[in-house]
């Protein structure tokens, strides 16, 4: 494959389908299935060539972990930013900084189970770390737009039915590329952010750090 694109495994995005299709039908999924979904890479086929919607950072479970936000480039005009996830709340991120959750309450040092990094080129890195309980974070990213058709301003998650993608380049050890694509953008080149992660401690069975 060229550069910037990942190796697929066929038989996981028939499967998301065929989970997918289940739903659809009325047929709720079982717990694993849920789990499965919520820890796998998310792909769109809608242009042929498999599109990442989101992407899974592989960990060691019980691991606790420091990550390295950095942007590269924003070229969308609207706002853009990449956002982290414990999958279904399996896991604790925590920052220094001041969050703000969607009802506008400001926090400073709670653990959370998704992080938005809002952009600022002027101080374009951040720094969080997240407490592993399952051996995976996943990545994404949000993207406001205008919406030619409906005509006003919207925005959606690459998670979403947004036509929202991403492309993952693995750059060195534990450092990744990802270039974003906006819904009416002809190039993944709305945003650009390097993800580099450095494994800090082992936890015990009681909780404590090794």
């Amino acid at each position: 494959m060229g550069k910037g694109y990942i190796d697929i495994q066929q038989e996981e995005i028939d499967y998301r389908n065929e989970l997918r299709q289940k739903v659809i039908s009325g047929v709720k999924p079982t717990e694993e299935e849920k789990l499965w979904m919520a820890t796998h890479k998310e792909f769109s086929q809608i242009y042929g060539a498999p599109f990442l919607k989101t992407d899974v950072i592989l960990l060691e479970n019980g691991a606790d972990y420091q990550f390295d936000v950095t942007f590269i480039q924003a070229s969308h005009s609207e706002k853009i930013y990449p956002w982290f996830q414990a999958p279904c709340g399996i896991g604790k991120i925590l920052t220094d900084v001041e969050l703000t959750d969607y009802r506008g309450r400001k926090t400073t040092g709670k653990p959370v189970k998704m992080l938005a990094a809002g952009i600022n080129m002027q101080n374009p890195s951040f720094r969080f770390s997240y407490s592993s309980d399952c051996d995976v974070l996943v990545v994404g990213f949000f993207c406001e737009y205008y919406d030619q058709k409906l005509h006003i301003k919207t925005g959606g998650y690459s998670s979403g039915a947004d036509c929202l993608y991403m492309l993952r380049e693995d750059i060195g050890t534990n450092r990744i590329l990802y270039r974003c694509k906006s819904k009416y953008a002809e190039k993944f080149d709305s945003l650009a952010f390097i993800v580099e992660f450095t494994k800090k401690a082992m936890r015990t069975g009681d909780g404590s750090l090794s």
